[in-house]
């Protein structure tokens, strides 16, 4: 699931989504890395960065953040 919309607290959105994967650009969560890498292991994922070709592609910001459920 990609996100398209400013997540404001990211701790609560991901304790509630049903998806194991979901892909937000980076200026869509407003807080630094060390807090999104926190809120996603508080919340039971792990999260990664990385350049969304599909962004790329079109000349737009590509940076994004990928969460990835853990298994229990």
């Amino acid at each position: 699931m990609t996100e398209t919309h400013v997540i404001s607290n990211l701790y609560a959105y991901l304790k509630s989504t049903k998806a194991d994967v979901i892909i937000i650009r980076t200026t869509y969560v407003h807080s630094g890395w060390y807090d999104v890498e926190m809120d996603a292991h508080c919340a039971g994922f792990s999260v990664s960065r990385f350049i969304n070709p599909e962004y790329e592609a079109r000349h737009e910001f590509a940076e994004c953040y990928q969460f990835l459920r853990r298994a229990k």
